[in-house]
């Protein structure tokens, strides 16, 4: 099990150890959409390394690698989560429709949690493409609207949505409630849009995260036990997450 903070960490091992020991081990030994990302990042992190995080929020994902880069930027619609953000070297209020870079200018774009709300995610991928470098990598993490959660969330009203967020999830662990739309969120059609940008594939696939659920003992139970059956390759899809990383090479 990775984490991407300290506090993140603690804070999940803390209700960890409310469960019996073979809980806690398969709890661990359960992959996650956190060891995927790593797995993807943690290569293309070097001190030359100048990295775009698009749509940053208040917790970065690039807390774990502080100090490693060249020069990380992180951009987001709010000023108050720009203002409590510090895993990046700089950051500014931008839509991520029209990003205010030039052409080329690095060699990492990551976007997290961003996908499920873009109203044009093509002209979005398209922006990432055009800031990336040649040989630049994107790697774009959004919810499957194919798991039972986000096809939930996608079919209920927003404001029945937000209410029952509200009652479910400790205040530790909330998160700012945005429109959501679905537009690229299945795979294949992520996979197509990406392609259809010039840019070629290194990893595609769906993945869970069952440390969401921590904070409830019938959640937690449920869940890792969903994960274990979403692991089976024909229910592989019905995973919370998807996880794409695609490169940009040099023209033929």
């Amino acid at each position: 099990m990775r984490y991407f903070s300290e506090k993140e960490k603690i804070q999940n091992e803390r209700w960890v150890k409310n469960y019996p020991k073979f809980l806690q081990s398969s709890y661990r030994k359960t992959k996650t959409v956190h060891d995927y990302y790593d797995e993807e990042l943690a290569p293309l992190i070097n001190k030359r390394t100048v990295l775009l995080d698009a749509g940053c929020g208040k917790k970065g994902i690039m807390d774990k690698y502080n100090g490693r880069t060249r020069f990380t930027v992180g951009i987001d619609l709010r000023l108050e989560a720009l203002k409590v953000n510090n895993s990046m070297d700089y950051s500014l209020k931008s839509n991520v429709e029209k990003l205010p870079f030039r052409n080329g200018s690095f060699n990492v774009v990551i976007c997290q949690w961003v996908g499920e709300h873009l109203r044009k995610p093509k002209m979005v991928y398209k922006e990432f493409a055009r800031v990336l470098k040649e040989n630049g990598h994107l790697i774009i993490v959004t919810n499957s609207v194919y798991s039972p959660i986000m096809l939930a969330s996608a079919i209920l009203p927003s404001g029945f949505r937000d209410k029952a967020k509200e009652k479910v999830f400790p205040s530790e662990i909330k998160e700012d409630t945005f429109p959501t739309y679905y537009k690229c969120n299945c795979k294949k059609r992520c996979e197509k849009v990406l392609s259809d940008l010039g840019l070629s594939k290194n990893f595609s696939g769906y993945a869970g995260d069952i440390s969401l659920f921590l904070f409830s003992k019938i959640l937690f139970v449920l869940i890792l036990l969903y994960e274990k059956i979403t692991d089976l390759k024909r229910l592989n899809f019905l995973k919370l997450h998807i996880l794409v990383h695609y490169k940009k090479q040099f023209p033929e």
